[in-house]
C-alpha cells in the first residue's frame, strides 16, 4: 500500500558515489548502437533529404542521429532541431554543432511533443 505525499515534491535520490549525469557518460555506457542505426536508416531507409528539409532529431541524446545526417553530406539549406528534455545533452549538441558550423537549433523541450519549436 503507498501513502500519497502532501508536501512539496523532493528531488530524486542519488547516492554520494553515484556518478553525475552527463552527455559524455551516455556515451560511454551506449557506445556506437545509435549512430549505426541512424546511419543505416539514412542510407537504407529513408529518401534522400531535400534542401528545404526540416529535420526533428527529437530525444537528441548525444547528438548521433545529427551527427549521422551532417556525415551523409545532405544539401545546404537544410535545418535540423535537436531536442532533448536534459539541458546537459543540449549543452553536448551545441558544442558539436559549434564546432562543425551545422545547420542546428537545439532546444531543451520535454519529449514527446506534438510539434516542432518556433
Amino acid at each position: 500500500m503507498s501513502e500519497t505525499q502532501t508536501g512539496p515534491v523532493k528531488e530524486p535520490f542519488a547516492p554520494k558515489q553515484m556518478m553525475a549525469k552527463t552527455a559524455a557518460l551516455y556515451k560511454e555506457l551506449a557506445g556506437d548502437s545509435s549512430i549505426d542505426a541512424a546511419k543505416h536508416t539514412i542510407a537504407h531507409l529513408l529518401p534522400p533529404f531535400t534542401a528545404d528539409a526540416i529535420i526533428h532529431d527529437n530525444g537528441c541524446g548525444t547528438d548521433e542521429v545529427t551527427r549521422a545526417i551532417m556525415e551523409s553530406n545532405p544539401p545546404e539549406g537544410i535545418t535540423i532541431k535537436p531536442t532533448d528534455r536534459n539541458q546537459y545533452m543540449i549543452d553536448g549538441c551545441h558544442k558539436f554543432a559549434t564546432a562543425g558550423n551545422w545547420p542546428v537549433e537545439a532546444t531543451v523541450i520535454a519529449c514527446p511533443i506534438s510539434h516542432l519549436p518556433g
